[in-house]
Order: structure tokens, then sequence, then C-alpha cells
């Protein structure tokens, strides 16, 4: 999440790319944290979106991102992944070089 926060610190300037994170997860507040400290204001944060509304915000973005921490490939897909796909929007992973994920998008 910390990457992605750095990205949107390099994109800041371009007013028509928006991040916008939806969830929590293990890096959302140190996420949450950096972004505050570098004062962004390209980043949305939204609580968890009921699953009868999931489909709106899979069809609002022009990129979804999936990540998977190291030591998690060979024993864990996320879950989410299956809605972007349905979604037909492009996929962003940030996962294992040897993750099914990988090879899967």
């Amino acid at each position: 999440m910390e990457s992605l926060v750095t990205v949107a610190h390099t994109l800041r300037a371009d007013t028509e790319i928006r991040f916008v994170f939806i969830g929590g997860g293990i890096g959302y507040e140190g996420a949450r944290v950096l972004a505050r400290k570098l004062e962004l204001e390209n980043i949305l944060w939204k609580n968890f979106i009921p699953l009868e509304d999931l489909r709106h915000s899979l069809a609002a973005c022009h990129v979804s991102l999936v990540s998977l921490s190291t030591g998690l490939e060979g024993v864990a897909v996320p879950c989410k992944l299956y809605g972007i796909l349905a979604s037909g929007r492009a996929v962003v992973a940030q996962v294992p070089e040897r993750s099914e994920l990988l090879r899967l998008i």
C-alpha cells in the first residue's frame, strides 16, 4: 500500500488521475499515515463497499489493483480478483513473481 501512495505522490500534479482505496488490510493504516504526511489530495479512502454495491465501484474505475504478500503464493488468490475480472476492467497486480495470480492475470 505504501508503494501505491508513493505512486500517487509522483502523479499528484496530474489532476485527471485519482486513487481510490476501498477496504482495509494489513498496510491500510500505514498508507493513510504516509498520505497525510505527504499531504496528498489525489487519494480517496473508502470503507468496504456492501456486496450489493460492489458492481458500481468496480465499473467506476479504469484500473483495479490486486496485491498479494510474499509467502502467500500457492496458498491464496484474493477473491476480489473474480469481481474485477467480471467487470472487464484492467488489472494491475502487485504480487510475488511465482504466484498463481500473476499467471492468471
